[in-house]
């Protein structure tokens, strides 16, 4: 029987519900750069593409990759996000664009309960239709890596993350804290290849499994 990341992360994994949206946001995203870079990287009709041009059109791509995690993960419980392409990180708390499912907007809440986990950050126990959750997940992610420079030429490249618990906001340290943690301290981890297949290498945890793109599905 087909089983599919979805069907693994939600049946098998043991993550949480919370954790199961990042994890499933970030495969629409990886869905969404695989096509992408299926279409080619040159971006003109320039037949005069320089070593210098050629860097700007990947570095250009590179920043695109970052746009669309980004904008998947803006509708899951994600605070903080380090990527390989931005200064410092960006915080997705507090974001008035529309995007997602509109936890920002809800009526104010009772402070929420925080667990005897120092990393981790709960919703407070009332009713979800008064009550907002508090996005409570960093994620670290370097965009695009590998021979991206020669993605044209058929070479592969990927992208490479990681999921955290998001310190508590009024930690000393700040967003940064939730983002400069050691390895043992991650909720899940994996990478994904974009060549010939695009797949997909994650743990939550409890062993590493492996996933292949299959377009018509």
């Amino acid at each position: 029987m087909l089983v599919t990341l979805d069907r693994h992360l939600r049946d098998v994994s043991g993550a949480s519900p919370e954790l199961v949206a990042v994890l499933e946001a970030l495969e629409c995203s990886f869905r969404e750069v695989s096509l992408l870079l299926r279409h080619g990287l040159r971006t003109g009709g320039d037949a005069k593409h320089g070593s210098g041009v050629w860097q700007r059109e990947v570095l250009k791509l590179d920043q695109k990759v970052a746009e669309i995690i980004l904008a998947a993960l803006r509708g899951t419980r994600t605070r903080v996000v380090a990527l390989g392409t931005h200064e410092g990180v960006v915080e997705l708390e507090g974001d008035s664009s529309g995007n997602g499912i509109g936890l920002d907007a809800a009526p104010p809440a009772p402070a929420p309960a925080v667990s005897a986990d120092p990393y981790d950050y709960y919703c407070a126990p009332t009713s979800p239709a008064t009550s907002p959750c508090v996005r409570r997940f960093a994620v670290v992610v370097d965009p695009l890596g590998g021979d991206a420079e020669k993605a044209d030429a058929g070479a592969s490249s990927g992208t490479i993350f990681s999921v955290y618990s998001a310190r508590a906001g009024g930690e000393e340290g700040g967003t940064r804290a939730s983002v400069l943690r050691r390895g043992e301290e991650m909720l899940a981890a994996g990478y994904v290849v974009f060549g010939a297949a695009t797949q997909l290498v994650l743990s939550v945890g409890r062993g590493v499994d492996g996933f292949t793109l299959h377009p018509s599905l």
